[in-house]
């Protein structure tokens, strides 16, 4: 049995030798020129989830910190079946060339080395089915066990562009983010971190915004859908007591 392993040990390398990339996997795995000039800080994601059409619709507002200052054109991911609506950078609108779900975005004003910037980007669509999660990628439109919605995503082997515009590449992550998931009433959005607020907007949907103030990975920032309870506990940490509290 040893000797078994020593060959596939072996044989593995050899067979990787002969794999072939696309250009499409070049876009997604390298630290392409558009992605090495800019280092992600902070997303601020705003998520509608219309859960009868199984559709989502949104923004993501990156703030980023310039690593050179010579670079013009910014990558952004967002898969298929997702539409990019608009990049909008100090209140213009940007135009980009889409590359698969790679876009590259032309920037219109000096981007300094050393400074913040932010660019918003705005999406629509009908996003992929998880029909196997967590195994099978994409937002999942399920049920709990009363048959009420539940709503969630696996992304973390397809990547987080397959629900929301981002850099997608797991050596660049925020470092804090915030999620706001809008969602029907009596339904309740859950997310990483801590919750800010919950405002009702009067069209019979509330958006519940959370808070992360740590470095996330990209495909770490998830939103649960669903009938939640109150709850209040208290977890007594080294720094002292931590407020567990929701509802």
């Amino acid at each position: 049995m040893k000797h078994k392993f020593l060959w596939v040990a072996i044989l593995l390398p050899l067979f990787s030798l002969g794999q072939t990339f696309t250009h499409a996997d070049t876009l997604r795995g390298s630290i392409t020129p558009e992605r090495a000039w800019w280092d992600a800080r902070h997303y601020d994601l705003h998520v509608a989830f219309d859960i009868e059409n199984q559709g989502i619709s949104g923004w993501n507002t990156i703030t980023y910190e310039v690593l050179k200052n010579e670079q013009a054109r910014l990558q952004i991911d967002l898969m298929a079946l997702l539409l990019l609506d608009s990049a909008v950078q100090d209140g213009k609108r940007l135009v980009w060339q889409q590359d698969g779900i790679a876009y590259f975005i032309q920037l219109n004003s000096a981007q300094k080395q050393g400074s913040l910037r932010k660019i918003s980007l705005y999406y629509h669509g009908k996003p992929t089915v998880a029909n196997r999660p967590p195994w099978d990628g994409g937002v999942i439109w399920g049920k709990d066990v009363e048959s009420r919605p539940w709503v969630s995503v696996a992304c973390q082997g397809v990547g987080p562009s397959i629900w929301y515009p981002n850099k997608d590449h797991q050596y660049d992550e925020p470092d804090s983010a915030a999620l706001h998931i809008t969602c029907p009433q009596p339904l309740v959005g859950v997310a990483n971190g801590r919750l800010r607020s919950r405002t009702d907007n009067g069209n019979g949907t509330a958006t519940y915004s959370w808070a992360v103030v740590n470095p996330i990975n990209n495909y770490n920032l998830i939103p649960y859908v669903g009938f939640y309870k109150h709850f209040e506990d208290f977890y007594i940490g080294e720094a002292g007591s931590l407020p567990l509290i929701f509802g």
